[in-house]
This record gives C-alpha cells, structure tokens and sequence, in this order.
C-alpha cells in the first residue's frame, strides 16, 4: 500500500451571422462551439480582499511564478527563482522574501531545482540537472539526499509535486513511449520512495487527447490527503482524473471543456527547423490553451488557464494574456463554474487565490481573491 502520495469559416446567411455574433457578445468569454452551448454554467466572480506587498532587495528574487508551495501553519510560502535557480521563501507576516539556497553541488545548494514539496516542516527539492532529490529541515538544513527519477527513465514535469511519508510524487514523461505517440501504454505520474529507490507509475492519458504530438503532454496534480488520492489535469486538455494512490486505480471524474478552451491544431514536428523560430511559436502559441495551476480549496477543485493574444508574442505584455478558471464541486464535479482572472494565478493561500499584479522586482505586489456570489 502506498502511504503518501486543456474558426471554422462557415457559410450561412446574414441572419445566422447576426445571431452568431448576438450569442458571442453575451457569452462569458469569446465565441465558442455550438457543441458547448448546453454545458457552459453560471459564471462566478472574484474580489480582491488584501493584497502581499513584499519587500525585496536589488539583488533579490527576479520573478515570482506558479507552483508556490503554501506552509499556512507557519505563514510561509515557498517558490523557486528559476532566473536565478535559488529557492526563496515568503514571510507572510513580515511580507519579506529571503533566499534560502544558493547555486552549486554543495550544501544547500543546487544547480537546477524544478520541483519543490513540503510535509509537515520538511521542504524537498528536486535538482533536475544532478538528478537528486534533497530534503530539508524546518531550518533548511539538509536531511538527507538521494538519486533521482532518471534511472528509472522518467523524466519529472510540471510545477506541482508532493511529498508525503517518504514519497515522491510527481508529473511525469516517460520519453521512450511518448515519443512513439503510445498514448494507452504511457503512464503520468511517478510515486518514488525516496528511501528504498522503488517507483510506481501511474496515471492514464485521457481517451480523446489530441494525438498530434507528444509535446507538453503532462499533467499538473493537486493531492488530497484525506482520501490519499492525485487529481490532475493534462497541460492542454481540460479533463480532471483522479488516481487512487493506494490502488494505483484511475477514474475520470469531469470531462467538461470550458467555453474558453482552444483544442490543439498545429503539429509539432522535432524534425522541421521551423519548430526553432519565433514565427512558429507564434502559431502554436495561440493554438492552445495552457494550464497554470490546479488545486482543492474551500471545498472546490479549481483549475486556471491561460490564453495567449498574438500581440503578446510582440509586445510581452501580461495585459495581451486572458486568464480564467473553472471551479468544480468537490468530491463529485458536477456543476462546474467558470470565472474570469485579472491576472498571473500563483495558486492557493489560506483559502485565497493568489495573483500577481506588480511583477517590478523591487515591488512585488500579490492580490489575494475569494469567490463571491457563493
């Protein structure tokens, strides 16, 4: 037993062009397939009801991004620079952020940390370049250290990671099957005892996922202790599946696709040098819809996503992205409720949607949102 742990042209009248348009300017967000008309719900709304307005230093942090790791118990929130390749950590009460690692192979040091879990005072921190997993104290003083997933031909993917009784578990791509486009072999999540070295893999690729490529096919996860179970959602595809970590069993719990969502088009082919230049990441940038985060808060699973504008690739300007987010009923994701994000979602805190409005290194400013309308 295992103890722990995302326009078609067509050719009507002027009358279905004018009802066409009436039904999108209404929508809640831009014009969407007739298929979906019958699954869109009410929309919720968020307010903003404080903010983090962080103290940082000129030679400090260079950005804040998803896949924070929230310590409520402490009031700590802990994230990596991956400008910098340093963890830092964020005082709540002080509303300061301080290092807590340097870059190199020593001590508390790391050359390419991507993945970061914390468990009752422990914070793990998984080193992709060594391939080695460090656990720290409460201190930040090293545990113990030990190998990573690589020899177990797993490559870990994503933000989100969890660690729970010596148990490891993450994202994962096993590239020798995806990149065959065996999409019923492969497997998704990675469980690895950290102690004994064994690995369990579990995790299924939803049915219908686009099979154009193997790029970005990953999940982001969100843990719930209680019933000891991963829920997670592809990077590009909008299905939530839960995998019962005792059981290794999979259930598909929603496979609701918000009005919002772009299905994927363009292939990626490894072997077009096209694939190397700005105008190609232009095309497969808005051709998707990208995850940002997932998570279980306030009894709702919430999943957000982003969308690019092609003036973004221009002026990389947040403001040309349009952020949503659907929140399901949890345990039974039934009636799920779209909203919309004014901007970057950094994740959960104390029941607050965090969001980052000010991303100036000196004054880094983060909104903290609740639903209303409940």
């Amino acid at each position: 037993m295992i103890l722990c742990i995302r326009v078609i042209s067509l050719n009507i009248d002027s009358i279905m062009r004018i009802v066409i348009t009436l039904i999108c300017s209404i929508s809640l967000f831009s014009c969407i397939d007739s298929s979906q008309l019958n699954t869109i719900t009410h929309e919720v709304k968020l307010e903003r009801v404080s903010e983090l307005n962080l103290k940082n230093k000129p030679n400090g942090i260079r950005s804040i991004l998803q896949g924070l790791i929230t310590d409520n118990k402490n009031e700590h929130i802990y994230g990596i620079d991956f400008r910098s390749r340093r963890l830092y950590t964020i005082d709540i009460n002080n509303q300061t952020i301080a290092f807590i690692s340097s870059v190199g192979s020593g001590p508390n040091q790391f050359v390419l940390p991507i993945q970061i879990a914390y468990d009752d005072g422990n914070l793990l921190v998984y080193d992709n370049s060594a391939d080695r997993i460090t656990v720290l104290d409460e201190n930040k003083n090293m545990i113990y250290e030990t190998e990573g997933t690589l020899k177990h031909g797993v490559w870990t993917r994503g933000t989100y990671a969890f660690f729970r009784d010596e148990y490891f578990i993450a994202s994962m791509k096993e590239t020798s099957i995806l990149n065959t486009l065996d999409f019923e072999s492969a497997r998704a999540i990675s469980i690895l005892n950290i102690k004994t070295g064994e690995i369990q893999k579990g995790g299924k690729f939803p049915a219908n996922i686009d099979r154009l490529d193997s790029f970005q096919k990953y999940p982001l996860l969100a843990y719930n202790l209680d019933n000891n179970s991963v829920y997670y959602v592809f990077y590009t595809w909008p299905d939530v599946q839960k995998l019962d970590l005792n059981t290794l069993e999979n259930e598909l719990k929603s496979n609701y696709t918000p009005s919002f969502m772009r299905k994927r088009t363009i292939k990626v082919d490894f072997n077009n040098p096209e694939l190397q230049t700005i105008e190609f990441a232009k095309k497969i940038g808005v051709d998707r819809t990208e995850l940002i985060t997932v998570d279980i808060s306030n009894g709702y699973f919430i999943s957000t996503w982003k969308n690019y504008s092609e003036a973004y690739f221009d002026s990389i300007d947040p403001a040309d992205i349009a952020y949503f987010g659907v929140r399901y009923s949890y345990p039974e994701f039934d009636n799920p409720q779209e909203f919309t994000i004014p901007g970057l979602p950094l994740g959960f805190y104390d029941g607050k949607l965090l969001i980052l409005e000010n991303d100036d290194p000196l004054e880094f400013v983060i909104g903290l949102y609740e639903f209303i309308h409940e």
